[in-house]
């Protein structure tokens, strides 16, 4: 969970991939490009890489599977206080472009990925 200045924060689910989630140390995105910049750590398990690679198969297969389109992939939750807000669901993703940065040691590993968002749909 992020904190935006006192009163307002945010949690970012990986759908699917739960797991993923403490991993995301930066996120941001902009509804007009359509774009999300993700920044995660990697832990022992590889479960960022995994949540990455599911991103790609569930692209490919929705173009084979045409019900899988409108799949939520990640959900963004707001809060003021302690009352959620609002909701932003991402479908419909394409990796874009990812790159490896080598860590220390505690986090070996840093994705840096931008993904094309082809659906959004935000509650609030």
């Amino acid at each position: 969970m992020k904190e935006l200045g006192r009163t307002f924060r945010y949690e970012v689910v990986p759908l699917g991939y739960p797991d993923a989630s403490e991993l995301i140390t930066a996120f941001n995105y902009n509804l007009y490009t359509r774009q999300i910049h993700v920044t995660l750590k990697e832990n022992e398990n590889f479960d960022a890489y995994r949540w990455l690679v599911s991103i790609k198969d569930l692209y490919d297969q929705a173009s084979l599977h045409p019900h899988l389109k409108g799949k939520d992939q990640i959900e963004v939750r707001s809060y003021a206080g302690k009352k959620q807000i609002a909701t932003q669901r991402f479908g419909r993703l394409l990796i874009m472009d990812h790159t490896c940065v080598m860590g220390g040691e505690e986090h070996p590993i840093e994705h840096n990925v931008k993904i094309g968002c082809e659906r959004i749909e935000i509650d609030g």
